[in-house]
């Protein structure tokens, strides 16, 4: 009888243990497409190296591949570069770090606040810095020696992940903002919470997002709606799970 208990009770430690284990899988985003009226359709794909960090993403453009960057890694897995390849030349960008945050890439300069936020964000020519409170975020913008400005006012969702601040990436989310950066007007407002964003205000003009269909609380699409105009833009996302 005390043979039987003891199978038993090991049975059960060993399936909880099995369910547990399924439960701490994390998700990742893979693709990422955005279509406009305007502009040509967009398609980034992530993928990942054996430490489960971004190894490169791919970018096309209207269905062709425009370029490619390459994530670089130090030895305890630190970002040391990326690499940006377009056509044959290749464009390195030094990264500095501190406590696994990326404080520097390229001529671009981050600041975090005590949550581990994104509370400035500078070039040369411009610095945007962010205020967190509740479910807003403002956001100041300051052009060269001009005063800082008030720029936006962003809601953000209580629940439903943000694709781009990645489980188990969030030190490394804002290599993902240089990037869009860097594409000019294919900028995502999605970058800097782990919530995502459902509406921007920018004095009388205001930006909705409709998040439709979720895989383990990401969006697998949004629709943004402009209150001053009636392009749409639509975005989706695919995920893996790790």
């Amino acid at each position: 009888m005390k043979k039987l208990l003891f199978l038993l009770i090991s049975a059960i430690l060993f399936l909880s243990s099995c369910k547990k284990e399924a439960a701490q899988k994390n998700t990742r985003i893979k693709t990422y497409e955005v279509k406009y009226l305007t502009l040509d359709p967009l398609k980034l794909i992530f993928s990942y190296n054996s430490f489960n960090k971004i190894d490169s993403i791919e970018i096309l453009i209207s269905g062709t591949k425009q370029l490619t960057y390459y994530c670089k890694y130090k030895s305890d897995h630190s970002l040391d570069s990326l690499i940006n390849t377009y056509g044959a030349n290749r464009i390195a960008r030094k990264v500095e770090y501190e406590n696994f945050k990326i404080k520097k890439l390229g001529n671009y300069t981050i600041t975090y606040t005590n949550s581990g936020f994104i509370n400035t964000f500078t070039n040369d020519t411009y610095l945007y810095r962010y205020e967190y409170s509740g479910d807003s975020i403002m956001t100041y913008q300051k052009i060269g020696n001009d005063p800082e400005q008030p720029e936006k006012i962003y809601k953000i969702s209580s629940n439903i992940k943000n694709p781009f601040y990645i489980n188990g990436f969030t030190n490394e989310f804002s290599l993902f903002s240089c990037i869009q950066y860097e594409l000019e007007a294919y900028v995502t407002d999605d970058l800097f919470a782990p919530y995502c964003v459902t509406e921007i205000n920018l004095g009388s003009q205001k930006t909705t997002y409709n998040i439709d269909g979720l895989f383990n609380n990401y969006p697998l699409k949004e629709t943004v709606s402009y209150s001053t105009s009636s392009f749409i833009t639509t975005m989706k996302f695919t995920y893996e799970e790790f």
